[in-house]
C-alpha cells in the first residue's frame, strides 16, 4: 500500500518562471516547524517528531568556525568547543559530563559537538519522559551559548585532550587530508584554517585569547537553537527556549558580521605527487572546484538531481571497468563534496595497483571525455532515474519514522546554508516531477564542466615516489590529445539478462509452522530442512532485515588448509557468488533496494542484508542462487584481487598501527587463526580448492537458520519461501554443523603477565597503549560484565582526560569471539583497555591505569557511578528496541541457544535471557557498590597486574631512526603546503565487490563530526 501511495502521488507544481523562488520552510506540511527569534536575536526551530519515543534532539548551532580565527587563534574555535564541556557558569570540573551521563545522554569523543571551518555545533539527545529533563537540556545549550568559562586553569586542563585529538590526526590519512585541504583551497582564507589548528597554538594560547574569541563570535545573531522531539506541547518548548535565550550578558563592542570567504577559481591545473611512507594504498584523485550550488528552490533541486544522475552513470561505468579483465584500478568513484561553505567539489578517484597511478589517472580522464563525446545511453539514464526514485520512495514510505536527529540536522542546514526543508511528501512529489523533466543531453552535458581548466587539482598518493608532477601533467595532456584526435571509442554496454532466475525453480513446501508468541516469531521448517524465523515489526515501513547462519566454518578446516578456506570468500566475491558476474548483477539490481552479503567466520558461515519489503523477492532469489552456484576459478578474472591481496600483505607492514595490532593478537591469542596472512602463504593458495571450500559452506540448506525481521506479513513471505528457499535441493545436515561437534580454535592467553614496549619508525610520533586481561564469565552475567566495562571506562576517562589531560578518549571492551560457542555456562575471553597518548607517557600511563583498577577493587565504586551506567544502559536499550536490528539479534541469539537446539524453544531462550539481564540490573540497583565490587574482584585478575598483557607503542629512538623520521616528517610537511588528501582515505580491502573509496566530506570533516 505504501509503495502504491508513492506511485499515485500527484506531480508537484513546476513552472519555469516560478522555479527559482525559494521554497517556503516545510512546504506542503501540515505539521511544520515552529520558527522564530528570541528577544536577544537567537533563531529557533521547534518541531514534533515521534522517533525515538520520549526523546528530544537538541542543538546549539553557532555559525562560525575556524575560518574567522586570527593568526594567533588558529585552533581556538575548537578549544572553545572543548571548554564547553569542561566548565561553565553553572557546571565546573567536567560536572556537565557527569550530569549528561546521569540522565542517560552519553558523552564521548566527537559525539556531542563538532567544529568545522564555518560552524560549531553542540548536540544532545536527551530523554524527556521525566519532569525537568528537557528544561535541563535547554539550559545546558544556554550555558554553551552564554557562559563557557575560559579561565587560565580551564584552558590548561583541556590542552592535553586537544593535543591528543590533534595527535590522533597525524597518521597517514590525517597528513594526506591536511595536504589535500591546503592544495584544493590554496589562495583562500580556508587553506590555513584547519579546524584542529596548530600545535604551537594549542600548546601556548592563553585564556585571554580564548575568551576574546568566545565573546567576539558567540553572539545571539550568530546562533540558532534547534529542538526536534517527541514533544506533547510545542508552546512549552518555545517558552523554555525564550526563557533561556531572551537575554545575553552585556559585551563590549558591536557584534561583527561573519565574514564571507569566497571561492577563488584557477585556470591552470595544480599537480601534486604526494608520498607518505605509511600509506597503504596507491590512489589518484582529480578534483574540480566550483562555487557551491544553492539548494533553496525547485530549480536548485533539479540541478542537484542532474548531478546525482551523472554520478550514478559514471560510478556504474567505473564499477564495470574495475570488474573487467586487467582493470586499471581496483575501484573508482565519482562524488560531490562541500569542504567549506562557499565551495563544492566534484571528485573522481581511484585506488589502484602499485605503479599504476598514471594508468588509473588516464582512465578516469578518458571516461569523463567519453561522456563529453558520446553522452550516455537511454538505458543508463533510466537505471539512474530508477535508483533515485527508489531512494525517494523509501524516504516517503518512512516519512513518519525519521529519527529526530536527522530531522534536527535538516533545520541546522536551513539556518547555516538556507537549504530548503520541505515535507517528505512534497519532496517525493518534487523528485517524481523533476526527474521526468531531465533529458539525456542535460545529464551528459555536465561532463563539460569538468575540464582540467576548471579549477582542477590532480593528486597521486604513493608510499614511494614512482611518479612526479610532470608525469601527472603529461597524462592529463595525453588524455586531452586523445579526446581532440578522436581516439576514444564509444562505451560498450553488456548484455544484461532480464531476470535473476530463469526458468523459475520447482517450488518446495513448508513442512511445519510454529509460533513463538513471547518473542513474536513465526517459525517455518521447509521441506529441505531449512528453518526460517519471521518477526513482523512496524519500526521502519521500508525495511526487512534478513540474516542466515549455519554452524561449522573455518575452525573445522585443518590448519594446513586454513588459508585456502579463509581466502575463498574473497576470491568467490570477485568471480560472483550468485552465479552472475558482479558487473552484471549490479545492473540487474540497480533500481532495487536490496543487499545480500556473505561471511565466513571461525564457527559460523552466514549471509544477510537489508532490503525493501517490495524487493524481498529479489533478496531470496539471491539466497537461492548462493546455494545453487558452484564457484569455479577463472585465473584471468582473479588477477586484480590477487594483486590487491599481495599488496595489502606488504602494505600493512608500513602502518605502525597495523603492526601493533598484529602483535597484540599474536601475544593474546597465540593462534594461527589470528595471525596475518603472509606472502609465502598466499603464494601457496590453491584457487580451485579455495573456491571449493566457499561453495561447500553454502551447499546444504538444512544447515541454515534464517531470520527475517521487518515490515513484512506472513502471507507475503510464504510464497517466497516456497518458491526460492524451499526449492533449494538439500538433505540431512552433516554432523559438523551441530555446535557440539565444532572444533575449537587453538588459542591461549599467556600464563603470566607480559609487558612489551614496541618501538617502530614513525613519521609523526604517537603513543598507543593496550592492556588486556583474561576473563572467564558465566553467560548469565554478560550484562554485568558490560556494565563493569562501562564503569571502568568512565572512571579512566575522568582520570586520564578530565583530571590529567593525558588522553582524548579511553576504550574498554570485551571479546569472547574466539571461544567455542558450545552450550556451557561460562565463556572465555578478555577485557581490553586501549588509548593513544603522548609517546613520552606511553610507558608510565599503564601503571596509572593499573593503580586505579586496584583502587577500584580495594575501595569499590561510588553509588552514582553505577547509577549513571545503569541509566545509560536503560536509555540506550530503549532506543535500540525501536530498531529492527535489535530484534534481529534477539531472534538470532535465541536460535543459537541451548533451549532451541534441544527443544526448539525460542520463547524459553528469550525469557531466560531477559530474566538474566533483569536479575543483574535489579541486583545492581539494590546493592550497586556490592555488585560492582564483586564484578571487579571476580571478573578481573586480582590484583590486576598479576595477570595481564601490556603493550605500548612508541616511535623508535636511535640516531638513524631519528634522522629517518626527521627527514620523512620534513618532506611531508613541505608537501603539506602544496599537496592534497581527503577526509576518509580510501581503503581497498579483500572482497572485490566491497571495495570502496570514501571521498565525501573531503576536508570539512577532517576534524569535525558530521551527521548528514
Amino acid at each position: 500500500m505504501a509503495k502504491l501511495a508513492f506511485r499515485e502521488l500527484p506531480d508537484a507544481p513546476w513552472e519555469e518562471e516560478t522555479a527559482e523562488r525559494a521554497l517556503p520552510l516545510d512546504a506542503g506540511d501540515g505539521t511544520e516547524a515552529r520558527r522564530g527569534i528570541t528577544g536577544a536575536g537567537t533563531a529557533y526551530y521547534v518541531r514534533h517528531n515521534r522517533k525515538p519515543k520520549a526523546r528530544a534532539a537538541l542543538s546549539l548551532v553557532v555559525g562560525v568556525g575556524s575560518a574567522v580565527e586570527e593568526e594567533d587563534e588558529r585552533g581556538v574555535a575548537h578549544i572553545v568547543e572543548h571548554l564547553a564541556f569542561s566548565a561553565t557558569e553553572k557546571f565546573s570540573n567536567h560536572d556537565l559530563v557527569k550530569f549528561l551521563e546521569s540522565i542517560g545522554a552519553e558523552f564521548g569523543a566527537c559525539q556531542n559537538a563538532y567544529t568545522s571551518a564555518d560552524e560549531t555545533c553542540y548536540e544532545l539527545l536527551v530523554p524527556i519522559d521525566q519532569d525537568g529533563l528537557l528544561e535541563e537540556g535547554i539550559k545546558v545549550l544556554s550555558e554553551f551559548a552564554k557562559n563557557i568559562r575560559c579561565s587560565a586553569e580551564d584552558v590548561e586542563k583541556e590542552r592535553g585532550a586537544v593535543l591528543e585529538e590533534w595527535r590522533q590526526g597525524r597518521d597517514a590519512s590525517g597528513r594526506i587530508a591536511e595536504a589535500h585541504w591546503k592544495l584544493v583551497l590554496e589562495g583562500t582564507r580556508y587553506a590555513d584554517r584547519l579546524p584542529i589548528g596548530l600545535e604551537k597554538i594549542i600548546r601556548n594560547v592563553d585564556a585571554d585569547t580564548v575568551r576574546r574569541f568566545y565573546q567576539k563570535w558567540y553572539r545571539p545573531q550568530n546562533m540558532a537553537i534547534v529542538a526536534v522531539g517527541d514533544f506533547e506541547n510545542l508552546d512549552r518548548v518555545i517558552q523554555l527556549i525564550e526563557d533561556n535565550f531572551d537575554s545575553f550578558p552585556k559585551l563590549s563592542g558591536d557584534p561583527l558580521p561573519v565574514p564571507n570567504f569566497g571561492f577563488l577559481p584557477h585556470l591552470e591545473p595544480r599537480y601534486k605527487a604526494f608520498v607518505d611512507k605509511e600509506t597503504t594504498t596507491s590512489r589518484v584523485y582529480v578534483n574540480f572546484s566550483y562555487p557551491c550550488m544553492p539548494l533553496k528552490s525547485a530549480k536548485d533541486f533539479r540541478e542537484l538531481l542532474k548531478v546525482e544522475l551523472f554520478e550514478h552513470v559514471l560510478n556504474s561505468r567505473f564499477f564495470k571497468i574495475s570488474r573487467g579483465r586487467n582493470p586499471p584500478f581496483y575501484t573508482a568513484s565519482a562524488s560531490t563534496d562541500r569542504p567549506v561553505k562557499p565551495i563544492d567539489n566534484f571528485v573522481v578517484a581511484a585506488a589502484c595497483p602499485e605503479g599504476q597511478v598514471l594508468v588509473a589517472l588516464e582512465r578516469l580522464l578518458v571516461e569523463l571525455a567519453r561522456l563529453r563525446i558520446y553522452g550516455i545511453s537511454e538505458r543508463e539514464l533510466k537505471l539512474a532515474k530508477s535508483k533515485l526514485l527508489a531512494e525517494a520512495e523509501s524516504t516517503f514510505i518512512e516519512r513518519e519514522q525519521s529519527h529526530s536527529e536527522d530531522v534536527r540536522d535538516e533545520y541546522k542546514r536551513h539556518f547555516l546554508n538556507q537549504e530548503f526543508v520541505v515535507a517528505p511528501e512534497y519532496e517525493a512529489r518534487l523528485v517524481k516531477t523533476l526527474l521526468k523533466t531531465i533529458a539525456l543531453e542535460e545529464v551528459a552535458s555536465l561532463s563539460q564542466n569538468f575540464h582540467v581548466t576548471d579549477s582542477c587539482v590532480v593528486k597521486s598518493i604513493e608510499h614511494r615516489k614512482l611518479v612526479d608532477e610532470q608525469k601527472l601533467g603529461s597524462v592529463v595532456q595525453q588524455a586531452k590529445t586523445m579526446e581532440e584526435m578522436g581516439h576514444i571509442e564509444a562505451w560498450e554496454e553488456e548484455d544484461i539478462p532480464e531476470s535473476l532466475i530463469s526458468p523459475l525453480p520447482r517450488p518446495g513446501s513448508i513442512a511445519q509452522r510454529k509460533e513463538h508468541p513471547k518473542l513474536g516469531v513465526v517459525e517455518f521448517i521447509l521441506s529441505n530442512g531449512m528453518h526460517v524465523m519471521l518477526k513482523k515489526t512496524d519500526y521502519l515501513d521500508d525495511q526487512v532485515l534478513v540474516s542466515g547462519f549455519a554452524w561449522g566454518a573455518l575452525s573445522n578446516v585443518a590448519e594446513e588448509d586454513f588459508r585456502n578456506a579463509s581466502v575463498g570468500r574473497d576470491l568467490a566475491l570477485e568471480l560472483g557468488v550468485f552465479g552472475l558476474k558482479p558487473s552484471v548483477l549490479s545492473e540487474i539490481v540497480a533500481d532495487k533496494r536490496v543487499d545480500v552479503s556473505v561471511g565466513v567466520g571461525a564457527y559460523r558461515r552466514s549471509f544477510g542484508g537489508d532490503q525493501s519489503p517490495e524487493d524481498l523477492e529479489v533478496a531470496v532469489q539471491l539466497i537461492h542462487l548462493l546455494f545453487m552456484t558452484e564457484v569455479r576459478p577463472a585465473e584471468e578474472e582473479l588477477i586484480a584481487v590477487k594483486q590487491l591481496i599481495r599488496e595489502s600483505i606488504v602494505s600493512r607492514l608500513r602502518d605502525p598501527m597495523q603492526v601493533f595490532s598484529n602483535r597484540v593478537n599474536e601475544l593474546n591469542y597465540d593462534s594461527y587463526y589470528f595471525r596475518p596472512l603472509t606472502l609465502e602463504e598466499f603464494s601457496r593458495i590453491d584457487t580451485r580448492k579455495a573456491c571449493k571450500y566457499f561453495s561447500s559452506f553454502f551447499a546444504s540448506p538444512a544447515d541454515f537458520i534464517v531470520a527475517m525481521v521487518g515490515n513484512v506479513a506472513e502471507e507475503a513471505v510464504v510464497p517466497l519461501l516456497e518458491n526460492y528457499l524451499a526449492s533449494i535441493p538439500g538433505g540431512a545436515p552433516p554432523q559438523q554443523s551441530r555446535p557440539e561437534n565444532l572444533k575449537p580454535l587453538d588459542f591461549s592467553f599467556p600464563q603470566k603477565s607480559v609487558r612489551e614496549d614496541m618501538t617502530l619508525p614513525m613519521i609523526e610520533p604517537c603513543g598507543v597503549v593496550q592492556i588486556t586481561f583474561p576473563c572467564r564469565v558465566q553467560k548469565r552475567l554478560a550484562t554485568l560484565l558490560g556494565l563493569m566495562c562501562k564503569v571502568i571506562e568512565t572512571r579512566l576517562t575522568r582520570l586520564l582526560r578530565f583530571t590529567h589531560g593525558h588522553v582524548y578518549n579511553v576504550s574498554v571492551s570485551n571479546f569472547f569471539g574466539a571461544d567455542l560457542p558450545v552450550h556451557r555456562d561460562d565463556v572465555v575471553g578478555d577485557v581490553a583497555i586501549s588509548f593513544s597518548c603522548d609517546p613520552n607517557l606511553a610507558k608510565s600511563l599503564p601503571d596509572m591505569v593499573l593503580e586505579e583498577l586496584l583502587r577500584l577493587q580495594k575501595e569499590g565504586v561510588e553509588p552514582d557511578e553505577v547509577a549513571t551506567v545503569l541509566e545509560i544502559e536503560k536509555r540506550v536499550r530503549e532506543e535500540m528496541m525501536q530498531e529492527n536490528s535489535f530484534w534481529l539479534e534477539q531472534v538470532l541469539y535465541c536460535c543459537r541457544s541451548k533451549e532451541y537446539r534441544s527443544k526448539g524453544g525460542l520463547d524459553e531462550a528469550h525469557i531466560r535471557k531477559e530474566a538474566e539481564r533483569t536479575a543483574v540490573l535489579e541486583a545492581c540497583k539494590e546493592d550497586p557498590c556490592g555488585e560492582m565490587s564483586w564484578a571487579l574482584n571476580t571478573l578481573l585478575p586480582k590484583p590486576p597486574q598479576s595477570h595481564c598483557t601490556i603493550l605500548t607503542l612508541r616511535p623508535r629512538e636511535g640516531v638513524l631512526a631519528k634522522v629517518h623520521g626527521m627527514f620523512l616528517s620534513t618532506v611531508n610537511k613541505l608537501d603539506w603546503v602544496r599537496s592534497g588528501g581527503e577526509d576518509s582515505v580510501p581503503t581497498a580491502y579483500w572482497g572485490g565487490v566491497a571495495l570502496g573509496i570514501a571521498v565525501a566530506a573531503v576536508a570539512a570533516s577532517v576534524w569535525a563530526y558530521r551527521k548528514r
